[in-house]
Formats: C-alpha cells, sequence, structure tokens
C-alpha cells in the first residue's frame, strides 16, 4: 500500500480516528493490527515471513538476555539469531545473483517473492539483537510490543532504519492527541507529497526517457538528465522520509531523520554522513566497528605497525573495513552488478579522502573562503552525481553508454526533452517547486525550524498553510494514466 494512494489515506484517517478514540492502553495494540493489516496489503506471504522472522528474532533476545543473567555471554544466540535473519535475507535476495554469478546458466533459480521492506527490517531485527548483547536495550518480554515495533507501518516498507530503544517507549505510551503535534505531522506529510508527486515524479518523466534512448540526445541533455536523477532520488525518498516521520508525530512517535541537506555537501564522506544516515549508521555501529575492533583486525594493526609506522597501522585496517562496508552497502541495495559498482565507487573515493586527507589539510585556506566551499559543494555533487550513473542504470553495458555520451556527443545534436516526455508546461511547474525545494533546505541549513516559525503565527495562517500545501499536490502532481502509486525509488530495496 503505497503512501501516495487513496487508499493509503483512507487507511491513515481511519487508524488515525480509531487510535485517538480507543482507551490509551488499547492505543498500541490498535497500532499493531493496523500496521499488520498495512504490511499484508503488499502480499500475504510477506507477512507470514515477517511472522516467523518476528518470532524468531524475539526469542533469540529473550534467550541471549536469559543466559546473559546467568553469567554466560550470550553469544551463541546472537549468532543463530543473527545469522537467521541474515541468511533469510541472503536467500530470497542475493541467492539467484551469487549462484548465476559462480555457476552460470547452469545455476538453480529460487523463485520465492521477496517480502516487502526485507532489507529494513531485518536490518532493524540484527541492530535490535546486537543492541541486547550489548545492554543497550532490555530484551523485550511481550512478543505483540516487539512486533509493533518492528512492523510500525510508516517505516516498515522503507525505513527509517530506527533502532528499538530510540522509538519503542513512544510507541507504546498511547499518546493523547494534540492540535500542535497534529499540525505540525500533516505539514510534514503533505511536504512530502509534495516533494514526490510535483518534483520527483515529474523529473523522473525526463529521466526516464532519456535512460531509455540516451543515443537520441546531445551530451549536454544526458548529463542535465543524472542531474535531474540526483534530484528526482532525492525529493523521492525525502518525501517518502518526510510522510513517514510525519505520520509518526502524529501519533507522538519521533522516528530518526534520515536526511540533512546532503547536497550541500562539501566532501564524499561527508555527503554520506548526511544521506540516508540511518543506513549509514547501522553499517558503522554493527559492522565498521566491530570489524575494527575484532581480533583479526587488531592483529593486522600490529604487524603493519612492526613492520611500517602507526599511521599505516591506523590507516590500512580502517580502510579494509570501509571497503568491506562498501561492498556490502552496494549489495544491501540489490544483486544487481552496478550496486556492487557504485559500492566499489564510493568506497574508493572514500578511502582515497582518508589517506589525501593530510594533502587535502595542507591545500585549504586557513581562514573561511566562500569560493573554496563553493568549490567543494560542487565537487562533491558532480562525484555523486557520476555514482547516480551507476545506481540508476539497470547494466554495466548502459552506464557505460550514459558516460560516453556525456563525454562524446555533439553539443547542439539529438533531440530536445520534450522527446523524453517533458513539455513547457511541466518546466513551469517544475522550476517555481525546485527553487521552494532549494529554499527549504537554506531554511534548514541555516537552522531555522520552519514548523515552529508557522506554530507562532495566528490559527487561521496555521490551517492555511496546510491548504495551500494541500491543493498545490492536488492541482500539480503528477498523476493519470501511466502513473505507477507504488514507484517510489527506494521501495525495491
Amino acid at each position: 500500500m503505497s503512501f501516495t494512494t487513496f487508499r493509503f489515506l483512507c487507511f491513515f484517517a481511519a487508524v488515525l480516528a480509531a487510535h485517538f478514540a480507543l482507551p490509551r492502553r488499547a492505543r498500541p495494540w490498535m497500532l499493531l493490527c493496523a500496521s499488520l493489516v498495512f504490511y499484508a496489503a503488499a502480499g500475504l506471504p510477506g507477512l507470514l515471513w515477517l511472522a516467523g522472522l518476528s518470532l524468531a528474532g524475539f526469542l533469540a533476545a529473550r534467550s541471549i538476555s536469559r543466559q546473559q543473567a546467568a553469567g554466560k555471554s550470550g553469544r551463541l544466540p546472537l549468532v543463530l539469531g543473527v545469522g537467521l535473519h541474515l541468511g533469510l535475507l541472503f536467500l530470497l535476495k542475493y541467492f539467484n545473483f551469487f549462484a548465476g554469478g559462480l555457476l552460470g546458466a547452469g545455476a538453480p533459480v529460487l523463485s520465492l517473492a521477496v517480502p516487502a521492506g526485507l532489507s529494513f527490517f531485518v536490518f532493524m531485527a540484527v541492530g535490535y539483537l546486537t543492541d541486547v548483547y550489548r545492554g543497550i536495550c532490555p530484551a523485550e518480554e511481550n512478543y505483540g510490543r516487539y512486533l509493533g515495533w518492528l512492523c510500525f507501518f510508516p517505516h516498515i516498507l522503507q525505513g527509517p532504519i530506527d533502532r528499538y530503544a530510540d522509538t519503542a517507549s513512544a510507541l507504546f505510551a498511547g499518546n493523547v492527541f494534540e492540535e500542535r503535534r497534529f499540525l505540525r505531522g500533516l505539514w510534514r506529510i503533505l511536504w512530502g507529497f509534495f516533494q514526490k508527486l510535483v518534483i520527483a515524479d515529474r523529473l523522473g518523466i525526463l529521466v526516464a526517457g532519456v535512460w531509455a534512448e540516451p543515443e537520441s540526445f546531445a551530451g549536454w541533455r544526458v548529463a542535465a538528465a543524472v542531474v535531474c536523477y540526483a534530484l528526482q532520488i532525492y525529493a523521492d525518498f525525502a518525501g517518502y522520509t518526510d510522510i513517514a516521520l510525519g505520520a509518526a508525530e502524529i501519533f507522538g512517535i519521533r522516528l530518526a531523520e534520515n536526511f540533512d541537506t546532503p547536497y550541500f555537501s562539501r566532501s564524499v564522506p561527508e555527503f554520506w554522513r548526511r544521506w540516508h544516515m540511518t543506513l549509514g549508521a547501522w553499517f558503522k555501529d554493527y559492522l565498521f566497528f566491530p570489524l575494527q575492533r575484532s581480533r583479526l583486525f587488531r592483529k593486522f594493526g600490529k604487524a603493519i605497525k612492526a613492520r611500517f609506522s602507526k599511521t599505516a597501522a591506523k590507516n590500512l585496517p580502517a580502510a579494509l573495513a570501509l571497503a568491506a562496508v562498501w561492498l556490502f552497502t552496494g549489495l544491501w541495495h540489490g544483486a544487481r552488478l552496478t550496486y556492487v559498482a557504485w559500492g566499489i565507487y564510493y568506497g574508493v573515493l572514500i578511502i582515497l579522502s582518508m589517506f589525501c586527507e593530510p594533502l587535502m589539510a595542507r591545500l585549504r585556506p586557513k581562514k573561511e573562503n566562500a569560493l573554496w566551499d563553493a568549490f567543494r559543494t560542487v565537487r562533491t555533487f558532480a562525484l555523486v552525481c557520476l555514482g547516480y550513473v551507476l545506481f540508476r542504470s539497470a547494466t554495466l553495458a548502459e552506464a557505460g553508454v550514459i558516460l560516453s555520451r556525456i563525454l562524446t556527443a555533439p553539443f547542439a545534436a539529438g533531440n530536445g526533452f520534450s522527446a523524453a516526455g517533458l513539455v513547457r508546461t511541466d518546466l513551469y511547474i517544475l522550476v517555481p517547486a525546485l527553487l521552494l525545494r532549494l529554499a527549504v533546505s537554506l531554511c534548514h541549513a541555516k537552522g531555522i525550524d520552519l514548523r515552529e516559525k508557522v506554530m507562532a503565527r495566528a490559527l487561521p495562517l496555521r490551517w492555511g498553510i496546510a491548504l495551500v500545501l494541500l491543493f498545490s499536490v492536488i492541482i500539480f502532481g503528477v498523476y493519470g494514466p501511466g502513473y505507477d502509486a507504488a514507484s517510489f525509488i527506494y521501495f525495491e530495496f
């Protein structure tokens, strides 16, 4: 059930009314039932996978807790629980990819349906088991509460990848209705719809048209399509996240932020600290640091220190851990060579930035320099766009065609953007919408909370802004024949 369907709007309104009509003690259980209904709409087989995995995770966490209470480490149930979750993820998403790569055309093929949002709720469950093992949060004693946290409908399909310790208490509190919270959440939901339907889906028309037939367009138009894809995927995923966070906020539940104006970043590592932040934090806490602190990596560091230097002993193990993180980050997005290449691309960039940091520190101006900062921002955005060529392409050959067209095609040759399906009216809508998106990002970068600013105004203005956003989505959103309401880009991950 995509957020951008009329069915979801009816579902959300019904859940909201029922939630605040029920006694406080019943509200968390109503949210659990609503979340199960929401997830069942994506397919009953997925619901069965979710039920089985959630029960396994619940029992594994309790076993960890009992063993630690008895003076044992609890490592065995942790390994079994994590192994089961990641093993199923591998089986459903990656078995055919690796089997085909190793065995070729004669490889066995599994035709099992992949549950919606599998990568997201598996990572949440693995993080929960690890946090129980580390003593960060206690093992939940009530299966319904654990399942309610895992399948909470705003975040189960595309995240954010939340931590149990951060959201569980608010989820089970049965919060009362507050007009202030409702309005803040409503504005965020409508802003998410605006980004998705007015900006992302309109840019998607151009991007899909150019990618389908890049040979028909001049090099600069193909390059412009790559930039448009960068804007599309941001508006798409940030739009989804705003809808999810706004919906949760109305219920009094604060989900983790996922974006912090990433295209204002001045380096690639900074970009990844500000883009899909919950995924980056997950890999840092549950893969990068454990690898660095592992016995194997410590031995490797000592060997490097004995033969070379302290700097090498610090950087080489970190580089290996980063390489592993980025290989898995690429694979997390899907079983496709372009995702693997995309992960390797970022791994190389970030490892190079780590080794080149002493040199870059010498080149930086000693005083703040707006021109230097602007250059670094543009450079970072260009590198990110280059990565998007791999990310958007279905094959490495397709990515090669896009890149070669950008570099070698004549400047003025080929079709105009109208041949890609983007008409002049779309441009009249897109340009102001993108400028509005830029203005909101600039306010966020300066620490201005626009929702708080509006909350300080009179009641008619507060509700008036909500109505303006609503009618902007209704009037300027992309609808009609051929529109796929379930086409959030990160839905496939």
